[in-house]
């Protein structure tokens, strides 16, 4: 399962970026620039405070949801394949599909309007979770 968050989508939820998203428009040359580069900032800024506050909880109740639960390494876009920002790489290995996906649908509605999007992949063999005193040889 991967989460993604739309940086577009998300921004129209802060209000701090729209306030500072309508400056450059109203402003000219290399005073837009960088207004414009402000802005850019404080969206990547607010993204990695939301990665923070999000993750967790996102794969804490997968994870209650599930039968073991590994967190992944990020993928960048190129890896991916998705141009939004990965907030969320995790693997869980399900016995209830159908509670899993339940919760995932749920976890999907409540963050929907932040721009984030939940990728459900899978089934995959559960590499994942054999230990690695087994995976070495």
């Amino acid at each position: 399962m991967k989460a993604f968050v739309d940086r577009e989508r998300f921004a129209t939820g802060s209000v701090a970026i729209q306030e500072l998203s309508e400056r450059p428009s109203q402003t000219e040359g290399g005073r837009a620039y960088l207004e414009a580069r402000r802005l850019d900032q404080l969206i990547t800024r607010e993204l990695m405070r939301f990665r923070d506050e999000v993750d967790g909880p996102l794969h804490e109740r997968l994870a209650a949801a599930s039968d073991d639960a590994v967190r992944l390494n990020l993928q960048q876009p190129e890896v991916s394949g998705r141009e939004e920002e990965m907030l969320l790489n995790g693997a869980y290995l399900v016995s209830d599909r159908p509670w899993f996906e339940a919760e995932l649908r749920e976890l999907a509605g409540e963050h929907f309007d932040s721009g984030v999007e939940l990728e459900l992949t899978g089934p995959w063999p559960p590499y994942n979770f054999v230990p690695a005193e087994l995976g070495a040889a």
